[in-house]
């Protein structure tokens, strides 16, 4: 059966608009979605979308659950089958962050404590942990939680043992004494016998993180949650595999020659840096937490 000029017109341009269609970035088809909403959130959009969103809105790998009237971001664990959920805080279109909270942190309870440990080197791929400006600045800093069998006496740290006796702190340990450190701990203020219990971080007064802190202090730390950057992700595709890319948001992308990262004691590129990280922290057993592994990640991070 021959087609007539007419449908072979037609079936020539469905082919096209097809085309078309296949070819249009995936934030510009974005453009047509309505933004959602969940409790506090009230603009929900590219990358992120709701589970009951229509199927082409966001990015599948940013997708928020509204539980309770609260939005719940899921992070999947890369080292091991696991994922841990958060409570979120805020997104940030202009400078691309997200901002996490713990659940285990109540604003009104002073002593509450996280439920998850997490560090930078056990985030997915997709986010980043330092500011895409290009200044390389970190977007978060770690609060160390650990016990020792003896008692210490340093301004580097506040004691939070008394915090454990609440029934959902089961998951330390309820003999000896258990403090908490916010921003870089140097090896000179531990001893041998302590034992790391958690880790997590906050993106509360980044530039005063390494000072001494009190329970209020830490306690505020942790009620501020931690900020994520998606940028690098989202808007860094066309700058290829050899470069890098900075910015803040979708308006202000800028491809660039990979920088070289001077770690500690080597230097590597900006493409294998997040990558060494993993691999030297793989050589001591996650299921053993020890404080050297967290020295380990801050002497390559902070140098």
């Amino acid at each position: 059966m021959k087609m007539s000029g007419g449908t072979k017109f037609l079936s020539v341009l469905t082919i096209l608009i097809f085309l078309q269609l296949s070819d249009t970035p995936f934030a510009e088809q974005n453009q047509h979605c309505a933004p959602s909403s969940c409790g506090h959130i009230k603009n929900i959009s590219y990358p992120f979308r709701l589970k009951n969103d229509p199927k082409h809105c966001g990015d599948e790998r940013y997708e928020l659950s509204c539980e309770g009237n609260r939005p719940i971001f899921t992070i999947f664990m890369e080292r091991w089958n696991g994922s841990l959920n958060y409570y979120v805080q805020a997104i940030n279109y202009d400078n691309s962050t997200i901002r996490l909270l713990d659940p285990g942190i109540r604003e009104q309870v002073l002593c509450s404590l996280p439920q998850h440990s997490i560090t930078f080197y056990t985030l997915p791929f997709q986010f980043g942990f330092t500011k895409p400006d290009g200044s390389s600045a970190p977007l978060a800093v770690p609060i160390t939680i650990f016990s020792c069998p003896f008692a210490m006496n340093s301004p580097a740290f506040v004691e939070i043992s008394y915090c454990l006796n609440r029934s959902d702190a089961s998951s330390f340990p309820s003999k000896g004494h258990t403090y908490a450190a916010m921003g870089e701990l140097s090896a000179s203020n531990l001893r041998v016998g302590c034992t790391l219990n958690l880790m997590s971080m906050t993106s509360w007064t980044i530039d005063d993180a390494n000072v001494y802190i009190s329970i209020l202090e830490l306690h505020n730390a942790l009620a501020y949650g931690f900020e994520l950057s998606w940028f690098r992700d989202i808007y860094c595709n066309n700058c290829g595999s050899y470069y890098g890319c900075k910015g803040e948001s979708s308006r202000d992308v800028r491809c660039t020659d990979c920088t070289v990262y001077n770690f500690h004691f080597f230097k590597t590129s900006c493409v294998t840096q997040r990558h060494l990280l993993r691999v030297l922290a793989r050589f001591i057993p996650f299921g053993k937490p020890h404080l050297l592994y967290y020295h380990l990640i801050s002497m390559l991070y902070y140098g």
